[in-house]
């Protein structure tokens, strides 16, 4: 028993010395606080990625993202961020909510509100539910997308479908309406060796409507003359008009 006396003196003061204080340097930091954080590990936020982007116009973008593993969440909303490049303020798309079960799951993200030809920075957030720990957002790797220049729409000069003397039926063809959700058509025409068109009253085809055929209505023609006429297509960009015109053709008019 006496072997064992120094033995156990030294354990008691070195535990002693341990519950104690634990020396830092200058400071004296107590046990507890020394191993804070080492016992359990801390949460995790979800894992969230940024997919290709999707499909992209003059004034909007569609991007995908997903969130691969919830961490230590069990809902989280997902949203997109954007703002343009340069600026400070983020914009964020319609929130959505995805819940541990359903991983992995990829979200859309619409981006509305953009400029044409402009770079725009955007990247996936996934925030959990109920719980404002910026600790637990998960947030992808930023990207960049630059809008195109506004796509104008798309038509074909067809035939002239009756003809009088006087008066005559062309046609065109809305292939594409661009960037606009809808087109004003229509056939624009004149004399042949004249400079100065006229024009047929306007026709309106939506994005939906397409492709589909217009009709312009030429008047006050002369009899036995030959007109050069095409088809025009246009949508307005605010105070431009982004215009479309497809080759001329020709037709005489009949002699009475």
């Amino acid at each position: 028993m006496m072997h064992n006396t120094p033995i156990r003196t030294g354990v008691v003061l070195f535990l002693g010395l341990f519950f104690s204080t634990v020396v830092s340097g200058k400071e004296h930091v107590t046990l507890p606080e020394a191993f804070a954080g080492y016992g359990r590990p801390a949460p995790q936020p979800p894992t969230v990625e940024i997919r290709p982007v999707i499909d992209k116009k003059h004034n909007w973008a569609r991007i995908k993202g997903e969130v691969t593993d919830m961490g230590d969440v069990d809902a989280a909303e997902v949203v997109i961020r954007y703002r343009r490049t340069g600026e400070e303020e983020w914009r964020e798309t319609s929130p959505r909510i995805i819940e541990r079960w359903n991983i992995p799951e990829a979200f859309p993200g619409y981006l509305t509100g953009l400029s044409p030809e402009t770079t725009y920075e955007y990247m996936a957030l996934a925030r959990p539910v109920d719980q404002n720990d910026d600790t637990l957002k998960g947030i992808s790797a930023s990207h960049t997308l630059t809008t195109p220049a506004p796509a104008p729409p798309k038509v074909i000069t067809q035939g002239v479908a009756l003809k009088t003397p006087e008066w005559a039926q062309a046609e065109g063809r809305v292939l594409d309406t661009g960037g606009g959700s809808s087109v004003n058509g229509f056939i624009k025409y004149r004399r042949e060796g004249e400079e100065q068109w006229m024009e047929s009253p306007p026709f309106t085809i939506s994005r939906r409507e397409a492709p589909r055929n217009f009709y312009g209505y030429l008047r006050n023609l002369q009899p036995g003359a030959i007109y050069q006429y095409r088809a025009v297509v246009y949508w307005q960009f605010g105070q431009e008009k982004i215009v479309s015109e497809d080759v001329i053709k020709r037709f005489r008019t009949p002699s009475p």
